[in-house]
């Protein structure tokens, strides 16, 4: 009897023990315990990451080719071309601006007229723009203000050429057109002006700094040859 009763103990403890050991297994066991649970701590993982990525922010990209001059009382005007992959608000700052112009912080623009008392070089201009969170600028640039010239006209006529410098006749038809050299010195021709019609007699030049202007012409042939300057002659332009 003593061995037969320690052998049915002995089977239900070891029933007990298996039925356990699968409750566990399975997660069961009631009472809300979380033994068998497969851990989260992944999923955690990776919506952190996900929230970490989405927090990334783009810098806002800033473009454009500012003039590097501007004659004194005519109107100077550039705007930046500007984009923000995020669609943040954006807001404009500028360093070294002419005291002759104005800037937008909420377009970039910058604009105005310089006067004569402006005439000389404005340097290291940086124009930027920051999305809040990240800052990006053009590269540094400078405006020349130069002092208006004011500029009027004057016209010439000639008589056509009827022979070469040798002598030999030179026919109407065998001129291709002629050459008009003018400065504001005697002697110094810098400005040219091109005739490209032998049967002219006459021409208007424009765009030529008020005040005398000292002027020599030559004739040029079909075959691409060019006489030598006519004699100077001066013509005020007003």
């Amino acid at each position: 009897m003593f061995h037969k009763f320690t052998a049915l103990k002995f089977t239900q403890a070891l029933i007990i023990l298996v039925i356990g050991t699968q409750l566990l297994a399975c997660g069961g066991g009631g009472g809300g315990s979380s033994s068998g649970i497969v851990s989260t701590g992944s999923v955690s993982d990776t919506e952190s990451s996900v929230a970490a990525a989405s927090d990334v922010n783009t810098a806002p990209v800033i473009s454009g080719n500012p003039a590097g001059s501007v004659t004194a009382n005519a109107v100077y005007s550039f705007q930046p071309s500007t984009s923000d992959a995020d669609g943040e608000p954006l807001t404009f700052s500028i360093r070294n601006k002419p005291v002759w112009a104005s800037f937008s912080t909420g377009s970039g623009r910058l604009r105005g007229t310089p006067a004569d008392s402006h005439v000389g070089r404005y340097s290291n201009i940086v124009i930027s723009v920051t999305d809040g969170t990240d800052t990006v600028s053009l590269p540094a640039f400078s405006i020349q203000v130069s002092k208006a010239v004011l500029t009027g006209s004057f016209s010439l006529g000639w008589t056509a050429p009827v022979a070469r410098s040798d002598g030999t006749p030179l026919s109407l038809a065998d001129i291709n057109g002629y050459r008009l050299y003018y400065g504001t010195s005697p002697g110094i021709y810098p400005d040219v002006v091109e005739v490209s019609d032998g049967t002219a007699t006459s021409v208007t030049v424009t765009g030529v700094p008020l005040g005398t202007s000292y002027v020599v012409m030559t004739t040029t042939d079909s075959g691409g040859r060019e006489s030598a300057y006519s004699q100077e002659a001066s013509k005020i332009v007003q």
